[in-house]
């Protein structure tokens, strides 16, 4: 992705899915270096000023990408480590009493017999204990499926494989030995024609007894803890992770930023036999492409070698479990999630970062890589919150919990021998901190998800200031490109860079309100600046709200799963000043009650749609104040609106640039009239607030009777008032 001198963008692409090597030069040429393949390079331009089209123009080439479930936008805990459905359970009990909210429970290879995929080891993890535990607590479940099928005969996964014939190839035509954690172990091809009915087939064995809402796809690059193949006489001497492997493995200090891996495994033996990498007329990245990866010259179905299949195999095994899981197991509201990807994977899962490390460097860089994978086409992105490799510290933990609230994919996860770090394991401050993070990533839970439905598969969620004021050159100058990030085209989001969370914010030239107090932060008539702020600890990040642009709020005070949240809706408007007697902001609704992903695609993604866009507008007049509400329907509309889903409003909170009229009056009346010049049956407007704020500007809070909007309509309140001041003064206010 390139901005022009001339304040345009494109987007260069080399389709090809062997190995290589891209290098930015000074001189602002891209070098592409690849190893074999077709050479397809696609070039993207739009007219646009802004990148986003052009990300929408690639990610329609992509097939798009699949739109979430809405509970995988919840809160997610995960631990590699989780020794039994007990330590499970006591997991679960800290997060309810504690008030905090969790929607995903995870298993790592922990439940397994011996690390074994498509094993329960059912005298630790009793599949009905399991299945109570999530369904009585309301909660989803995802487990791990590594890519490695441990060569053990009688297992069911290793018996139908070699039945079936579905195993890589090395190059003497047997299935290529390789080692993971269930020790010396088999990869399958799923470019074979028999691959789909043998993972079939092991998804409904494991169906069978574990209820669970979604897979982790983990270990699929292939990973190998030998170099191509193991050599039978040399697998002993290679360490297959033992807790104990981190700690003596573990990275120094100045590697811990570039060398973090799962378990940091011994050097494997070179392989002996087949092609070998040296052979090669370039290295890509000066390094051995087997290294802890399959043979170069393994063969998939047809004689393919994996040299020119590698990533193909990662990308069938995800559309594979994609069409298990809603064709075979008719599972309707899944989550897939993988570490391997490549173009055009998004289609199918969500993608984490990897095993990092709970150190600052990390953290810092989390931002930078959930918005390369924006670009990517897998927006549900997110890392290891606290870090997973080595012992995070209270400080670091309360911060990259802060942040982490707010990624797309929000998931605390961490290693085995690792200190415990789910939010209530650290102290007061990791705890009160997280509670008030989370809080505020479920009161915008569904105004996050909005983002999501009304892309339909393309375009950005969790964007760099770039993406949106593309022509403020201080913002890539000046670093702050990777310090601070926008949900959608409406809020700025303010993380600490350190544990002391003394930040420099940088605001391009906009309109822009505290979301917490509505006070007015930096005007649109001020040129683009810096504030200085602290980030607090014991509170979520600041969130500033753009000027014109409207965030529908939910009250998550009580909230513990995303279902709890309910169809009643806050709008908070930042107006911004039209004329001297009007203000307004935008935003939009999904007229949805039932977010299950089934509804969301028929009422929002296919014939009709959902997308209600919001105005409110405030209209000044002598003697009186006009606040008008609009929700029209956009897009295809339905035969009969009579059975659209309710959703209804309690407050909307109106956040001005400056003061007004009503400021400085005495309210002798208002009236309530809908589009239809009708009043409502029952009182409307229960109670109003008009105050100024600290930083002079007003802030109106209009509390109603719940309000059951649908398509079209149209309510305006009217206040009606005496001045304190002249007519003069008045006219000088909005």
């Amino acid at each position: 992705l390139n901005k022009e001198p001339f304040s345009k963008w494109h987007m260069t692409f080399l389709r090809n899915i062997n190995a290589m090597d891209i290098s930015l030069s000074l001189q602002n040429t891209i070098n592409y270096k690849i190893t074999g393949g077709l050479i397809n390079l696609r070039v993207f331009l739009t007219e646009d000023a802004y990148p986003e089209p052009l990300l929408k123009l690639y990610h329609r080439y992509l097939n798009g990408y699949a739109t979430p479930p809405f509970w995988s936008l919840g809160f997610h805990q995960s631990r590699y480590g989780y020794k039994d459905v007990n330590q499970m359970t006591n997991v679960v009990n800290g997060y309810n009493q504690n008030g905090l909210p969790l929607d995903t429970l995870w298993s790592d290879i922990d439940y397994m017999v011996d690390y074994e995929d498509f094993t329960i080891d059912e005298d630790r993890f009793n599949p009905e204990t399991v299945n109570g535990l999530i369904a009585n607590n309301s909660l989803h479940y995802v487990p791990i499926i590594d890519y490695g099928i441990g060569k053990k005969p009688g297992s069911i996964a290793y018996d139908m494989g070699l039945q079936m014939n579905v195993f890589i190839k090395n190059y003497k035509g047997e299935p290529l030995l390789g080692k993971v954690w269930p020790g010396l172990s088999h990869f399958p091809d799923f470019l074979h024609p028999n691959a789909t009915e043998y993972w079939s087939n092991m998804f409904v064995l494991l169906a069978g007894k574990l209820n669970f809402d979604g897979i982790w796809l983990d270990m699929n690059e292939i990973s190998n803890f030998c170099d191509g193949e193991c050599p039978p006489e040399e697998v002993n001497k290679i360490v297959i992770g033992q807790p104990d492997s981190m700690k003596e493995n573990a990275p120094k200090e100045k590697e811990k930023e570039t060398t973090p891996k799962r378990l940091l495994m011994e050097q494997g033996p070179r392989r002996l036999l087949g092609t070998k990498d040296e052979d090669l007329p370039y290295h890509i990245g000066n390094g051995k492409l087997d290294d802890h990866l399959v043979q170069l010259n393994a063969t998939h179905a047809g004689g393919l070698e994996d040299f020119n299949a590698h990533h193909l195999n990662t990308f069938y095994e995800n559309a594979i479990t994609y069409g298990i899981l809603q064709q075979t197991l008719n599972m309707s509201d899944f989550f897939i999630l993988t570490r391997a990807n490549m173009p055009g994977i998004g289609r199918f899962a969500a993608h984490w970062g990897g095993d990092n490390y709970a150190d600052w460097g990390f953290y810092r860089r989390s931002l930078s890589q959930i918005f390369n994978y924006q670009i990517f086409g897998i927006p549900m992105m997110g890392v290891d919150i606290c870090g997973f490799a080595g012992n995070t510290t209270e400080g670091l933990c309360a911060r990259w919990m802060q942040l982490g609230s707010l990624y797309p994919f929000s998931r605390n996860h961490n290693a085995i021998d690792s200190i415990d770090q789910e939010p209530f394991a650290l102290g007061p401050t990791v705890l009160e901190t997280s509670r008030k993070a989370l809080q505020l990533r479920y009161s915008l839970l569904k105004f996050y998800y909005s983002i999501f439905v009304l892309n339909n598969g393309t375009g950005s969620v969790f964007r760099p200031l770039i993406f949106n004021y593309p022509d403020d050159q201080t913002i890539l100058d000046d670093g702050h490109v990777e310090r601070l990030f926008m949900i959608g085209n409406s809020l700025l989001v303010v993380p600490a860079q350190d544990e002391a969370g003394q930040v420099v914010v940088y605001f391009p030239q906009d309109t822009w309100y505290n979301l917490s107090d509505g006070s007015l932060v930096r005007s649109a008539k001020t040129k683009a600046g810096i504030v200085n702020m602290v980030v607090p600890l014991n509170a979520s990040m600041p969130v500033f709200l753009r000027g014109g642009h409207i965030v529908a709020l939910q009250n998550s005070t009580n909230v513990r799963r995303a279902k709890d949240l309910g169809n009643v809706f806050q709008l908070t408007a930042g107006l911004v000043t039209l004329n001297k007697s009007t203000a307004q902001a935008k935003g939009n609704l999904l007229l949805l009650n039932d977010y299950s992903l089934p509804n969301v695609r028929s009422r929002c993604q296919g014939a009709v749609s959902c997308q209600l866009e919001v105005t409110i507008q405030y209209i000044q007049g002598r003697g009186y104040a006009d606040v008008v509400l609009n929700f029209a329907g956009v897009g295809p509309q339905p035969a009969d609106p009579s059975k659209d889903e309710l959703i209804a409003l309690s407050r909307v909170t109106l956040l001005f640039d400056r003061s007004t009229a009503l400021n400085f009056a005495r309210i002798k009346r208002y009236e309530t009239t809908f589009n239809n010049n009708t009043a409502p049956t029952s009182p409307f407007l229960v109670d109003y607030k008009i105050k100024q704020n600290l930083a002079g500007n007003s802030v109106i809070d209009l509390d109603i009777n719940p309000l059951y909007i649908r398509r079209n309509l149209s309510v305006t309140i009217r206040f009606h008032y005496q001045s304190v001041f002249s007519l003069k003064r008045e006219k000088l206010l909005f």
